[in-house]
């Protein structure tokens, strides 16, 4: 299986000089916890989870109305390609204790979103590894290094 297969379409984007109150908004109405952040010609240069929103809200003290997502954004990005393995971008997760991963096509654009619970529910219902590519173990091992702090889950790898 490759990422195209259980990507989430369409992606949920904002732009950088978006407010938070639109960004989450966006993130409210369609029940996701991060959207990307890209630049006018669809080029991914951000992420925006929505602890980020919380934690730029109280740390800048201002309504959301006044903040921009570039302001709470994360600019480190890790992103993964539609013809990705589901190995490889579980891989990526687990080597840079991310949830989620914007998925690119062959321009470069963004296309879909791709989370850890999205390869949880294929582990699951694909128990046959030869078809998913990945285990439930595999991704209980990716959970417990995303979610551990950074010392511990480098032990792990």
């Amino acid at each position: 299986m490759r990422v195209r297969d259980v990507m989430n379409t369409p992606p949920r984007a904002v732009a950088p000089d978006d407010t938070l109150h639109k960004a989450t908004r966006e993130m409210w109405d369609h029940a996701c916890g991060a959207v990307a952040v890209v630049s006018e010609t669809g080029r991914v240069v951000g992420i925006l989870t929505d602890r980020d929103v919380c934690l730029a809200a109280m740390i800048q003290e201002d309504t959301l109305e006044n903040l921009t997502v570039a302001s709470a954004m994360s600019p480190v990005v890790q992103t993964c390609s539609v013809d990705d393995g589901l190995r490889a971008a579980e891989d990526l997760m687990r080597k840079h204790h991310v949830r989620r991963l914007p998925v690119l096509g062959d321009d470069g654009v963004l296309v879909g979103m791709l989370s850890i619970d999205d390869l949880a529910v294929v582990a699951a219902l694909h128990k046959d590894q030869h078809e998913a590519g990945l285990t439930p173990d595999d991704i209980a091992l990716t959970l417990a290094a995303v979610a551990a702090p950074r010392a511990q889950a480098d032990a792990t790898r």
